[in-house]
């Protein structure tokens, strides 16, 4: 029934499709429909990973660099003929199947504990597991409910209080552990987060 309604309805004016078929439209169509649909240009690049389903079984077919250069070009204007690019690459990787990319978010959060020191950046943890970082972003986000930044704030300071109960290492040590090569800075973060400052936390353990 659902197949005999789509062939014999004629979807006009603003493009509403019942069904969430979104493929039927062109990229051209689909471009229009997302852009009088969504304000940002965030809201219409997660539309877009969404509806495709871009997951780790096809992110490969996508290519990261040109995704990731299509994207910051459209999020500066919304630019409709990138838009239109960046329909046609992802349509390019999507696949029917189903997959789930809990695993991988699980691998990236271990990633990050492991390397804190190295404050590794989005761009270096798409690089790891050879991804886009839009992808990385979205996906870790839609996963956990928290951004990267997020998630590594939380694990650094879980560490720093960690060292600061657990050891008599300096501070300026500590700070440098947790990824932070100005201590001043640290122990501003530190105060800001949990209240009072490295110093007084340990003397209050």
């Amino acid at each position: 029934m659902k197949h005999i309604a789509y062939k014999l309805t004629d979807y006009t004016g603003n493009l509403i499709n019942p069904f969430n078929e979104n493929a039927r439209f062109n990229d051209v169509d689909y471009a229009k429909y997302l852009n009088n649909t969504f304000d940002t240009p965030d809201e219409v690049i997660e539309k877009i990973l969404e509806v495709y389903e871009i997951n780790c079984s096809n992110m490969h077919n996508l290519q990261a660099a040109e995704f990731d250069k299509l994207i910051e070009k459209y999020k500066t204007g919304k630019d409709f003929n990138i838009l239109c690019k960046i329909i046609a690459l992802v349509r390019r990787a999507h696949s029917d199947s189903t997959f789930y990319d809990n695993g991988v978010v699980d691998e990236i959060c271990s990633y990050i504990i492991e390397n804190l020191e190295s404050n590794c950046s989005v761009e270096s943890i798409a690089d790891k597991f050879n991804f886009s970082a839009n992808y990385i972003r979205h996906i870790f986000k839609k996963k956990t409910g928290i951004s990267i930044s997020e998630f590594k704030k939380t694990q650094i300071l879980k560490k720093a209080r960690l060292l600061l109960k657990a050891s008599d290492r300096k501070i300026t040590d500590i700070a440098a552990e947790c990824g932070y090569d100005n201590p001043s800075y640290f122990s501003k973060v530190f105060k800001n987060e949990v209240g009072v400052s490295p110093k007084d936390y340990r003397q209050g353990c």
